[in-house]
C-alpha cells in the first residue's frame, strides 16, 4: 500500500459513503476495494490494486459497451462496436480545450506541428483538432474498433498503444490526455518517460481530469484521482511549469450528479529542460481528506435543491397541463391562442 506519486506509506481511509458522490466500486467484479488518501500528496487511490490484466480485458470489453445493447436470450447479445453516444462527448470536449491553449498566448500551434492524444479512442476530438486548429494530428488507444474509426471515417493516424509506445519518435508539440491520467497505472513514470521521445523539447501537455471534489469514487478503473494541490505538485516534482489551470462544468449537464461547475479540472503544462525528478514532503493528505468532506457536504445540499427546483418547475407545468387539457375539451382554438399569448408574456417577462 506504497503511494504510486511519492511512495509514502502512510495513508489515511476515506470511510464516510455519500448518496450522491459513492466511495464503493461499481463493478466489484472488476476490484472491490477501499479509497485511501495519501499522508503526503494527497493523491487518491484503491486498494487492493487492480489486476492490470483484467483491466485490459475490461478496456476491450465492458468498458465500451453501449446503451444500444440488444440481449437476445440468457446467453446471447448483440453490440454496436462502438459507442456512439460518447462521441459526441469527445467531440465536445474540444471546447474547454480550444478556450484554454487560446488563453495561452504563448503556445502558438504551426501546421507542421503535432498534437497526439493519449487515449484517443474514435478521434472525435482530434478531427476537431484537425478542422480548427490545422494541425497535424495522432492518436493511440488500445482499443481496436475505436480506432479503426479514428482512421477510416476521422482521417486520423493513430496506433494499438504497446508497451513500447515511449520509443516512438512523435515529437509532438502538445500531448492530451482527456480523462485518461486518472487510468495510468504509473502516472509519473509516464510523465517522465513522454520527454524522451513522444514530446518535443519544452512542448505542452493537456490535461482534463475528474475532480475528487465533485465526483464519485466509485468507478474501479479510476486508479488515482488527484486534487487541485495534488496535481499541481505532481506537475512540479516531474519537471512541468504550469500554464494554465481551470474548472469547469460538463459539456451538456445530462445528469443531477454532473450538474455542477467543478466537476473537472483542466491543466495546460510546458515541459523543463530539467528531467530528476523529486517528490518533497509536503504532508498534504488531512487537509485533501478535510476539503473532501466539506466540499462534498456542500455540493449533496446544492444537488439536493436542484432537485428540489426542478421538482417544484415540473409540478407547475403538470398543473398548467392538467388546466389546459380541461380548457381544451371545451374550446380547442381559444386553448392554443390563450397558450400563444402566455408563451409571448413569458418570453417579455
Amino acid at each position: 500500500m506504497t503511494c504510486k506519486i511519492c511512495k509514502e506509506n502512510k495513508k489515511i481511509e476515506i470511510v464516510t459513503n455519500d448518496f450522491f458522490l459513492r466511495i464503493d466500486s461499481s463493478d466489484k467484479k472488476l476490484n472491490d476495494y477501499k479509497n485511501y488518501i495519501c499522508y503526503n500528496c494527497g493523491t487518491i487511490y484503491h486498494f487492493p490494486n487492480i489486476n492490470l490484466l483484467k483491466l485490459f480485458h475490461h478496456y476491450n470489453g465492458a468498458y465500451r459497451s453501449t446503451n444500444s445493447s440488444i440481449s437476445l436470450d440468457k446467453k446471447n447479445y448483440v453490440d454496436l462496436p462502438i459507442r456512439f453516444e460518447w462521441t459526441g462527448t469527445s467531440f465536445l470536449r474540444f471546447k474547454a480545450f480550444f478556450e484554454i491553449i487560446n488563453d495561452y498566448k504563448k503556445l502558438k500551434l504551426k501546421r507542421n506541428d503535432i498534437i497526439f492524444d493519449y487515449g484517443c479512442y474514435q478521434g472525435a476530438f482530434l478531427y476537431a483538432c484537425k478542422k480548427v486548429l490545422k494541425t497535424k494530428v495522432i492518436g493511440t488507444d488500445y482499443n481496436k474498433n475505436g480506432l479503426k474509426m479514428a482512421q477510416k471515417f476521422f482521417g486520423i493516424e493513430s496506433f494499438i498503444t504497446t508497451k513500447n509506445f515511449y520509443e516512438k519518435k512523435i515529437n509532438a508539440k502538445l500531448i492530451t490526455l482527456l480523462h485518461v491520467f486518472e487510468h495510468l497505472h504509473e502516472p509519473v513514470e509516464f510523465l517522465h518517460k513522454i520527454k524522451k521521445n513522444v514530446l518535443s523539447k519544452k512542448g505542452y501537455i493537456y490535461l482534463e481530469i475528474p475532480n475528487p471534489y465533485s465526483n464519485p469514487l466509485n468507478d474501479p478503473t479510476h486508479l488515482n484521482l488527484y486534487s487541485e494541490d495534488t496535481i499541481k505538485y505532481i506537475l512540479k516534482s516531474t519537471n512541468y511549469e504550469l500554464c494554465i489551470f481551470d474548472k469547469k462544468g460538463n459539456y451538456k449537464n445530462t445528469s443531477l450528479v454532473r450538474n455542477n461547475n467543478e466537476l473537472n479540472m483542466h491543466l495546460l503544462a510546458k515541459s523543463t529542460d530539467i528531467h530528476k525528478i523529486y517528490f518533497a514532503p509536503i504532508e498534504i493528505g488531512n487537509k485533501v481528506n478535510e476539503n473532501l468532506k466539506i466540499k462534498r457536504k456542500f455540493l449533496s445540499i446544492f444537488l439536493t435543491f436542484i432537485r428540489i427546483k426542478f421538482f417544484f418547475k415540473n409540478f407547475l407545468e403538470t398543473i398548467y397541463i392538467i388546466v389546459m387539457f380541461f380548457f381544451n375539451l371545451f374550446s380547442p382554438n381559444l386553448t392554443v391562442n390563450f397558450h400563444k399569448i402566455l408563451k409571448k408574456i413569458m418570453r417579455w417577462i
